[in-house]
């Protein structure tokens, strides 16, 4: 996979974000949303991961835009844009039960070292915490383990110098959030000069879709 198509997909990953968790029926021309309508900025973006089955909807008639972002849900998208390999379930974690719109996700991302466990019980059994909204140097964290993943050559790298709260990007992320500032993925919040590192990240400011789209049409070496 080259390096430009990955990039593209995780860019679109990183455009709209909101996974939902109950099909919701969508027209091949439009989508039919009660949220959603055609002069929205994320429209097309929105029709396209529906349409694609990347992204369902939170309720029968709804998309919920701006919902925030688990890390359950970026998992799910990851697994979807993989085609849904199908794996069997296993007890890896504590707290992902069988059966669940992200319980095969989760166990792919674990099996293929895309995700980690975020915590243990005193008998070392591990928790994912599914449900957690995910923050931006989590998500860096989580792109560049898929991109490594797809064979993705990720030794581009940027400075974080320019950023006055470098500092407080944790040590396990630094790598990670260097590597997706440098291909555009993770950018400053506010005038620019911030990371935000522990910020949440919602699907209201993402343009995860986006990269689905440009990931899947282009590739990367």
């Amino acid at each position: 996979m080259k390096m430009n198509k990955l990039l593209s997909m995780l860019l679109a990953v990183v455009m709209h974000m909101s996974i939902l968790t109950v099909g919701a029926t969508v027209n091949a021309a439009k989508v039919t949303y009660s949220d959603v309508t055609a002069d929205m900025w994320s429209y097309s973006d929105i029709k396209y991961v529906s349409e694609n089955g990347l992204m369902n909807g939170t309720g029968g008639t709804t998309f919920s835009p701006a919902m925030s972002l688990t890390r359950a849900m970026v998992v799910t998208v990851l697994w979807r844009m993989e085609g849904s390999p199908r794996v069997e379930f296993s007890d890896l974690f504590l707290d992902v039960k069988d059966r669940l719109y992200y319980s095969e996700a989760v166990i792919w991302a674990k099996n293929c070292n895309i995700v980690k466990a975020t915590g243990s019980n005193d008998w070392g059994e591990e928790y994912f915490s599914p449900d957690r909204e995910i923050t931006r140097q989590e998500l860096a964290t989580t792109f560049i383990r898929f991109a490594e993943y797809k064979n993705v050559k990720t030794e581009t790298t940027a400075t974080l110098d320019k950023f006055t709260d470098k500092a407080s990007v944790a040590d396990w992320a630094n790598d990670a959030m260097k590597w997706a500032n440098s291909v555009g993925l993770i950018n400053g919040t506010g005038n620019g000069s911030t990371l935000s590192p522990r910020a949440k990240q919602h699907a209201s400011s993402l343009r995860l879709s986006c990269t689905v789209m440009q990931l899947r049409s282009s590739t990367i070496t």
